[in-house]
């Protein structure tokens, strides 16, 4: 009985369809660039790091510099973290287009909205000579009949970032605010 059920047991596995180590890592279908599993990963970085941060903040003309040694990534990295791509909802709404240099090494990958109702406009990821990250730069943009917005944000994984937004409101004037963010030793 037992010589039986093996027999049957290994019929069965033979006949399933198993797939190919290939298969198995190729994409399941169109991904973007995953910009919440890259933030989460250089929190992890940061935080194993002997970093201090200077953070720079201009409010319609009004400076303030401050030096910290700790800060709140996950806060911090929110506004790119909101600008991920990579959901099914969002598969096909970008147009992809990548470079690589001479010796076919990517360079930098580029989405850009195909629809004009999409606040995240454009993901640019630029990568050095051995693929790494070395900088991402986001561009959002909303309008409607009462509000308009516009934005860029910068990463830069040795360096730290720069967001800059502007927001007009029907009869007010326009508010710009610029964050800049070192890593300092």
């Amino acid at each position: 009985m037992n010589q039986l059920y093996w027999i049957i047991f290994s019929v069965f596995l033979a006949s399933c369809n198993l797939p190919s180590e290939a298969e198995l890592n190729e994409p399941s279908g169109e991904q973007y660039f995953d910009l919440s599993d890259y933030f989460e990963a250089e929190i992890e970085r940061l935080e194993s790091l002997p970093v201090r941060y200077q953070k720079r903040i201009l409010l319609n003309e009004q400076e303030e510099i401050a030096t910290f040694d700790t800060l709140e990534l996950q806060v911090e990295f929110a506004a790119f973290v909101r600008n991920d791509i990579n959901k099914p909802s969002l598969i096909g709404r970008y147009q992809v287009d990548s470079i690589r240099n001479a010796s076919n090494q990517l360079s930098e990958l580029t989405y850009v909205a195909l629809d004009e109702k999409l606040t995240t406009r454009q993901v640019k990821i630029e990568y050095d000579s051995t693929e790494t990250v070395t900088a991402i730069h986001l561009e959002n943009s909303s309008d409607s009949n009462f509000i308009g917005m516009n934005s860029k944000a910068t990463y830069r994984p040795n360096y730290g970032y720069t967001i800059s937004n502007e927001q007009k409101i029907i009869l007010s004037k326009a508010q710009k605010m610029n964050i800049q963010v070192q890593w300092v030793q």
